[in-house]
């Protein structure tokens, strides 16, 4: 990037005191509906909205603005976690998801550029864990790039008519992709995109706004919908009604509390939840008669900040996760800021950041047979200069294509819940030892391989994510050939029954072999 681009690591304190000093006033900026927000996920005062057929971006958390690109109206914007500070051999690339112009792409903020092979009309992107994969929803299909968006080809066109409005990808499983389409469901797919699933039952609104996946559970998804958010609990086969307000346009989970939720809506304003959706609470102070709202972002180490764009009203910012808002930019002709806002209170800028690496070892084998623990250490290290502020370590051990497995996992601090490690501050060039037992099912279990994947971060550092896999074998007693899985070692074991009920009064001999 150009030094002018550059991103400058403004601290939150610093807009604040800016806010503060001078209120917000009509200037050149976003303007309509601002229908997607884009937060950097290293530096949270750098903002980009789309808004009058234009990209915007903001270095002050929303007060100032700069056109980014003109002409460009986007339904999404998403920003990798390339860090090219930590790295300078790397690149930061951004991505809009345009009405006209497929995804486009910049590296630098404001020059902006369509990838080939794919136009037309983009609701929404997903990016890879490893930042070389981008996925990209559209009416007639679902796109990949395996090169961060200079090219794009067809994943799936199999879904069927209707609007991609919500697309993730599962961080701690990238083999696992989500995909809603207007007037049918939620997809899944646990190979990559090769096939799909719908997943519907209980979903009776399928006019699906938003789709978010919760960051510690893949279990738990949540979608947006006139009739409110919906919850699923089971990786997306069935859903349930929240009691949360209705219209609901679009949903944001705090990465630092997942169990915090804020939704917005085309009426009713804003709400929260500090449960995980299961009580919704109105958090509508400072907004005045502002009601419209159709976006939303809690950013990545913002320190209780959160952005909302509203219909024809600019972008308000809280910086207590929603207990006030204050309208940070009025749009030409949207007046002056509704009753009741007022700048926000001086708070803490974020710690310094640091950087996180994970690995995991394998001390049992890559081949094991069925019912044996596999024995792993997940190894954390903080490579940066700064102490990392509440560190976290994350599990996953499923049998792949199957789902989630029983595990243990445990570190000198203490043992850990669900296989989720707090791990406390990690001070610079520390580390930190997981120890890890998965097991693989037993003798009835389907032979088949299964993955452990792990994610660490902290407060102050991005995730990071590192996995492993182990085959399974099984020995029995039959006649059959190597490999496989699936239902057919449940018909052996019947026909080994029988073949030992007709011979129990004599011995037998029978050939061990590997299956």
């Amino acid at each position: 990037m150009s030094t002018t681009n550059s991103r400058t690591k403004t601290s939150v304190l610093a807009v604040i005191l800016a806010l503060t000093a001078a209120p917000a006033a009509a200037q050149e900026g976003p303007g309509g509906i601002l229908q997607a927000i884009g937060v950097d996920p290293f530096d949270p005062a750098i903002v980009y909205t789309s808004g009058s057929g234009t990209l915007w971006r903001s270095f002050d958390s929303g007060t100032n603005w700069e056109i980014a690109s003109g002409g460009v109206s986007a339904w999404s914007i998403a920003i990798d976690s390339a860090d090219e500070i930590a790295d300078p051999n790397i690149v930061q690339v951004m991505y809009a998801a345009t009405q006209d112009n497929g995804v486009m792409r910049s590296e630098s903020g404001t020059n902006w550029i369509a990838g080939n092979g794919l136009s037309g009309a983009v609701r929404s992107i997903a990016i890879h864990p490893d930042n070389s994969i981008v996925y990209a929803g559209t009416e007639n299909g679902i796109y990949v790039s395996n090169d961060r968006g200079l090219n794009w080809d067809v994943l799936t066109n199999a879904l069927g008519a209707g609007a991609t409005q919500g697309l993730v990808v599962d961080r701690r499983n990238p083999q696992a992709l989500y995909a809603t389409k207007w007037g049918q469901g939620v997809y899944r797919s646990i190979d990559g995109g090769i096939t799909w699933q719908l997943g519907n039952s209980g979903l009776f609104d399928t006019q699906l706004f938003d789709l978010e996946l919760h960051p510690q559970n893949s279990s738990v998804l949540y979608a947006a919908t006139p009739a409110g958010v919906f919850q699923s609990v089971d990786a997306g086969a069935n859903w349930v009604l929240l009691d949360s307000p209705q219209r609901a346009s679009e949903l944001a989970i705090d990465p630092s509390n997942p169990d915090r939720l804020i939704v917005v809506t085309e009426g009713n304003g804003i709400a929260r939840s500090t449960d995980g959706g299961q009580t919704w609470t109105a958090i509508n102070t400072g907004l005045g008669s502002v009601m419209q709202f159709v976006s939303v972002a809690i950013p990545f180490g913002g320190n209780g900040l959160v952005h909302a764009g509203s219909v024809n009203s600019g972008i308000f910012m809280s910086t207590n996760f929603g207990d006030t808002w204050f309208q940070t930019y009025t749009p030409p002709g949207g007046g002056t800021p509704p009753g009741g806002s007022t700048p926000p209170p001086t708070t803490q800028p974020p710690a310094d950041p640091t950087t996180l690496t994970v690995q995991v070892t394998n001390r049992t084998g890559t081949r094991v047979e069925l019912g044996q623990t596999v024995l792993y250490d997940v190894v954390v290290r903080n490579t940066g200069n700064f102490a990392a502020e509440n560190a976290e370590v994350r599990q996953l051990w499923e049998q792949v294509g199957q789902g989630p497995y029983g595990m243990t996992a445990r570190w000198s601090g203490g043992t850990c819940t669900d296989g989720n490690c707090n791990l406390g501050t990690l001070p610079a060039n520390g580390e930190i030892v997981v120890s890890v037992e998965g097991r693989t099912g037993e003798f009835y279990n389907w032979v088949g391989p299964f993955s452990l994947a792990v994610t660490a971060e902290a407060d102050n550092a991005n995730p990071v994510h590192a996995s492993a896999s182990v085959d399974t074998f099984r020995t029995i007693l039959s006649i059959g050939d190597e490999g496989g899985g699936g239902a057919s070692g449940p018909f052996l074991m019947v026909v080994l029954l029988l073949v030992m009920l007709r011979r129990r009064s004599s011995s037998c001999l029978y050939q061990t072999f590997t299956r």
